[in-house]
């Protein structure tokens, strides 16, 4: 496949694609056993999101729980399993102003059940078998519930910023008023100086009375457009006749005053000179100056017909270097070459070596084109790299540019996070309502992780998991898996195995990580070592019933003693077949192995859980760990959860430790353990220098 084939390939990907990151919901539960609660909560985090789960079994349970905090979605099943009718959820929750979509799940709804539920205020009635659909419209509703709620915020605080800008307005040095069908309005006390104005008299001011002819027909050009900006230096007059030159800048009208345009004039603003040698660098425009321009584009959007689509290139130096005057001198090289492209479309110069393209029309072939060209431009023989730098990696990002666009820092950043190296085939994973296509997915993700196993393309990582004690031993490591891409690029699991948890390759994948870890041990930190590993079991392995034999008979033949391996299961996998899960810790447990449920407290059957694997360790559910800074949520619901824990014989892991901050906090509650970037990012060795002094 061609390099150009492979740019148009990603773009056509990453223009439908979901955003990498793990997105924490909670969601509540009625009518169903916990058996099924569980197994809908571990399929939901199959397709890329983190929930956690409550069961609410009356009114007063529910009125509880909504008053406890924020839901994103109740699942409800039909009336005659549950003391809670769907109507009477959706009854209360409309009473109630809560605005919280409900799905109900049935055996075999027919089309006169859909009638009834859509009129009665559900979202959606669905099959229960019907999986991959359950999972699709609860992406769906999810992500309409988070706009609702952005939008709601933004409402809440636009007074606020509406008399904020109002205050600053008024203290402002610059002349800052309004332009309303050819009139002054909203003259500040800078405005009303500066034209020499008899007290607030805006309102009969007009354009020509402060305009001389030239500028006054510029102005005029310039306020056909709703959506234009302007920026430049005009004559004007005060009301005295005296004539001066000053800065004028003449905004967009915004969506909710669309006839009223901004205007700001300084009258002691100097047009700086650029010199021939910045020249050239002068022609990208600024990130500052992109942003107006997507703004721009969004008011032009809002009106329909005007789409455009931005492309966020992120360069890196290979080697990588931060060194000032190399960045320097490649940024320059790349203008060059950018330059001399002739490209029609808007270039941006932004942070580092990064570039954007604002790219109009709502042909997504336009988009393609210009990635190929800037990609070829980048990687022409003419673009003259310094000494120390031997090439770039270019990733590139895409995101649409519509009526549906959130802010203009907001579309940047979606582009930014959507960039992908231009070697990257990853198709991120779709919400998918055909099974046919869903399971042409699964092959296709199967074939590729076979693929990576039998050809060692997959690599482990470690992570430490530190007591936040003094009295602990032993050195701790959580087992990761990467795929490797190329020399420089690693893709995450969620990029690899977001459509396979649960699949049954994830044994094979499974078995190969166990094996390639103790060989690690054996090889490279034999007995009387203290070095202990932590690796994950997919839901599929739990199942398996050849699994226990299978390692143990792994631990006999290399010698290792089982106790230095803790198998780590997701509470939702465990929940969602209990049976099996028991089955499987008896049997690894009579070696020596011991147990970790991660994830805890994201299903609904936590206690239940607990008291039937008695695990050595838990892992507590990130979401957990996000509310901390939360007093009436974080270390009140870690309390609640961890109650019924025996401490004797079970430890506590914080994980996704992120600062210093919450480390305190976690201490005062018990926790024994915490993993996260902070602590240390995962290293391709077993090393961790806390461990080291310690045995030392």
């Amino acid at each position: 496949m061609s390099e150009a084939h492979s740019t148009f390939s990603l773009l056509e990907k990453l223009s439908r694609g979901q955003a990498e990151k793990r997105t924490y919901i909670d969601l509540l539960f009625s009518g169903f056993s916990s058996s099924v609660s569980d197994g809908l909560l571990s399929l939901i985090r199959s397709s890329g999101l983190s929930p956690r789960g409550r069961v609410v079994r009356s009114e007063a349970e529910l009125l509880e729980a909504l008053s406890d905090r924020n839901w994103n979605l109740v699942f409800c099943a039909d009336s005659d399993k549950s003391q809670l009718h769907p109507l009477d959820i959706t009854r209360l929750l409309q009473t109630e102003s809560r605005d919280l979509p409900v799905i109900q799940l049935s055996d075999s709804p027919t089309y006169d059940d859909q009638q009834v539920a859509i009129n009665s205020g559900i979202a959606f009635l669905l099959p229960i078998s019907a999986q991959q659909l359950i999972v699709t419209r609860t992406s769906q509703l999810l992500e309409q519930q988070r706009m609702k709620r952005r939008l709601h915020q933004l409402e809440i605080g636009m007074e606020q910023i509406s008399k904020l800008n109002h205050r600053y307005a008024e203290e402002s040095n610059l002349a800052i008023a309004s332009i309303v069908e050819g009139k002054l309005t909203e003259a500040n006390n800078s405005f009303v100086e500066l034209f020499r104005l008899k007290g607030n008299n805006d309102h009969h001011l007009t354009l020509q009375q402060l305009l001389p002819g030239e500028s006054l027909r510029e102005i005029n050009e310039q306020l056909k457009s709703p959506t234009s900006s302007f920026s430049d230096t005009l004559m004007m007059r005060d009301s005295t006749g005296a004539e001066f030159s000053a800065l004028v800048q003449l905004f967009p009208a915004t969506p909710d005053k669309p006839n009223t345009r901004p205007i700001v004039i300084d009258s002691l603003a100097l047009t700086s000179k650029i010199t021939p040698a910045e020249a050239e660098d002068h022609q990208l425009m600024s990130e500052e100056e992109l942003l107006i321009q997507i703004e721009r584009q969004l008011h032009q959007a809002m009106t329909g017909g005007h789409d455009a689509y931005l492309l966020y290139f992120r360069v890196d130096p290979i080697p990588v270097t931060s060194d000032p005057q190399l960045i320097g001198q490649l940024q320059h090289s790349m203008n060059h070459c950018l330059h001399s492209m002739k490209s029609e479309h808007t270039l941006a110069r932004l942070k580092h070596l990064d570039i954007a393209a604002l790219v109009e029309g709502f042909d997504r072939s336009l988009a393609k084109s210009a990635a190929q060209q800037v990609q070829a431009c980048l990687n022409d023989k003419r673009l003259v790299l310094p000494a120390g730098v031997s090439s770039l990696a270019l990733s590139v990002g895409i995101t649409a540019i519509n009526d549906s666009s959130p802010s203009p820092s907001e579309v940047l950043l979606r582009a930014a996070q959507s960039a992908r190296p231009l070697s990257d085939q990853f198709n991120p994973q779709a919400a998918f309502t055909n099974p046919v296509q869903h399971q042409m997915e699964i092959d296709s993700a199967t074939k590729a992780l076979e693929n990576a196993i039998a050809n060692q393309q997959l690599k482990l990582l470690y992570q430490p998991l530190v007591s936040l004690g003094e009295s602990a031993k032993e050195c701790i490591y959580e087992v990761l898996v990467r795929l490797q891409d190329g020399d420089s690029h690693d893709r995450l699991p969620a990029q690899f195995l977001a459509s396979l948890e649960h699949a049954r390759v994830m044994v094979k994948l499974d078995r190969w990580v166990i094996e390639r870890t103790l060989q690690v041990l054996q090889e490279r930190h034999p007995a009387p070592s203290d070095v202990q590993v932590f690796i994950n079991l997919a839901r599929r392995t739990i199942k398996s019933s050849s699994f226990s034999v299978w390692m143990i008979t792994l631990l006999t033949e290399l010698r290792l003693a089982g106790e230095r391996i803790t198998l780590e299961m997701s509470e939702s996998d465990v929940a969602a077949d209990l049976e099996s899960a028991v089955a499987l810790c008896k049997e690894v447990r009579n070696v020596g192995v011991q147990i970790c449920v991660k994830h805890f407290g994201c299903s609904t059957s936590s206690t239940k859980v607990y008291s039937r694997l008695k695990p050595e360790t838990i892992k507590l559910d990130g979401a957990f760990i996000e509310e901390l800074s939360n007093p009436d949520r974080g270390p009140k619901a870690i309390g609640k959860l961890l109650a019924p824990i025996d401490k004797s014989i079970t430890r506590v892991v914080a994980p996704l430790i992120e600062d210093a901050h919450t480390l305190p906090e976690l201490y005062r509650m018990g926790i024994d353990m915490v993993q996260g970037y902070y602590i240390q990012p995962p290293q391709e060795e077993m090393s961790y220098e806390y461990f080291e002094r310690s045995e030392a």
